[in-house]
């Protein structure tokens, strides 16, 4: 009966020891001026004196004392660090729980999140969840075999390569292998300004992407074929971007149309000045577009955006700077048709007059971006319509129009309390009387441009209480 009395006793003490992580109190995190020895010290002096004053309770006597090996097993335990090599962290950062460490690298780029791996253990477990790697961006980069290698490693949702292109000694069978782990899940893949667009498409679309929803090819060169065929494989497709494919032909766009005609929803072909009005006229039959992007289609005329118009009912951001062929009329019937319209760019039509503004005030009453720059017709007559009805207005490019200190006014005490971003750049009939103004009134602004006002020099002086406020003469 003693002896098993006394193995009974041995038994408990020993479970005390092992549940020593459980009972000992928290330990302050040391400061960063702390050094290594002192904190390493102070760590060692507490679990002891925590160890003792347990078994001191339990009435156990302590036998064999506790080792600096055994203390760091426990600090693991207590600040829920794991080392193979029982090391100890004293970075106070790396105490952060998980999900605080993947907000903060979420707003990371792909290369420093690499980065960060190479520093410890503990951020190489965090920087290597999937979570991180949903959305990767990668910019201005010659992707040799070890980039294609380590993108191939993750499942994305989102990829971007943007001004990149592919070192030669990686085969066209490579460039297909890296984004193969996506095939499944990928959604948005974005390819911008990259010589060898059409290369990753060839590789990548012979397999397909099952999910894919949003192509943007924009400033790459095109191969008419290669194109089409990638755009036939993905049925799903709800957003295009084109923009700058000067090569792109009606061919693609009767593509897009015939594939896409009841699900597309964003489409932009800034840029694509061969385009003939026949064939944008076409996009009349995608029913549920709506953002639409023509800026530089410089076919494009009036009776062509009259039809477009007419069957895009839902339609709420439309692009046509450049497109010098547009006039009042367009404009009158593109207002009626589309009463959703929240962002409007005109830049640069010089038929448009004051018609246009009055016709936007009255059927355009939450439009919050318009951008009529170089429109050198529309005065301050048409900026006062405007202002009155359309108070919701967030940004408004006025730029080489007529606008002079009335429009600015009536800009100011209608809209004052939505406005974002103004520019009037080389409006110069605006003085220090009406600039004044704006930069006393209008509260939430961040933007302010007066380049080539000659009136404005000493708008600098005018002291201003938003903090926000960029101001640029």
């Amino acid at each position: 009966d003693a002896r098993f009395h006394s193995n009974n006793q041995d038994n408990n003490k020993d479970s005390k020891l092992r549940d020593l992580p459980t009972i000992v109190p928290r330990l302050n995190i040391p400061s960063l001026s702390d050094s290594e020895d002192e904190v390493m010290e102070r760590y060692f002096n507490e679990i002891v004196s925590a160890s003792r004053q347990m078994i001191h309770t339990e009435s156990l006597s302590l036998t064999t004392p506790i080792s600096k090996r055994q203390c760091g097993r426990l600090l693991d335990d207590i600040q829920s660090q794991r080392s193979t090599d029982h090391q100890f962290d004293i970075s106070r950062w790396l105490y952060l729980p998980d999900e605080l460490w993947l907000l903060i690298l979420s707003y990371l780029s792909a290369a420093d999140i690499s980065n960060c791996a190479l520093t410890c253990r503990r951020l190489l477990n965090v920087c290597f969840d999937s979570t991180l790697w949903r959305v990767v961006t990668v910019k201005n980069k010659t992707l040799d075999i070890h980039h294609v290698v380590s993108i191939a490693r993750h499942s994305m949702k989102s990829f971007s390569l943007i001004k990149c292109d592919f070192d030669p000694t990686v085969l066209d069978d490579d460039v297909g292998v890296m984004l193969d782990n996506s095939m499944d899940c990928l959604t948005v893949l974005n390819v911008v300004g990259c010589d060898d667009a059409m290369r990753l498409l060839n590789a990548a679309g012979v397999p397909g992407f099952r999910n894919l929803i949003s192509l943007d090819i924009s400033w790459s060169p095109v191969r008419i074929e290669i194109l089409n065929s990638f755009i036939r494989k993905h049925t799903l497709l709800v957003s295009i971007s084109l923009n700058g494919c000067n090569g792109l032909n009606e061919s693609v766009l009767d593509t897009i149309v015939d594939q896409f005609a009841r699900q597309l929803t964003h489409l932009e072909l800034f840029g694509c000045f061969n385009l003939h009005a026949e064939s944008i006229a076409l996009l009349s039959n995608c029913v549920k577009l709506r953002s639409l992007n023509l800026g530089q289609c410089s076919r494009l005329t009036s009776e062509c955006l009259e039809l477009i118009s007419n069957n895009l009912p839902l339609l709420e951001s439309l692009d046509v700077r450049w497109c010098k062929l547009l006039n009042d009329s367009a404009l009158h019937h593109l207002v009626r048709h589309c009463p959703y319209l929240t962002s409007l760019a005109l830049a640069s039509c010089p038929s448009m007059s004051d018609q246009t503004l009055r016709e936007i005030a009255v059927y355009l009453p939450s439009l919050r971006r318009l951008n009529v720059n170089g429109c050198k017709r529309m005065t301050s007559a048409g900026f006062k319509t405007l202002a009155v009805n359309c108070t919701q207005l967030e940004c408004v490019d006025a730029s080489s129009t007529a606008i002079g200190n009335s429009g600015v006014k009536a800009l100011v005490n209608f809209c004052s309390d939505t406005l974002k971003e103004l520019r009037f750049n080389f409006c110069t009939q605006i003085t220090m009387e009406s600039a004044s103004l704006i930069v006393a009134n209008c509260q939430h602004l961040s933007m302010l441009q007066f380049y080539g006002c000659p009136r404005l020099n000493g708008l600098r002086r005018v002291p201003y209480s938003n903090a926000h406020l960029v101001l640029q003469l």
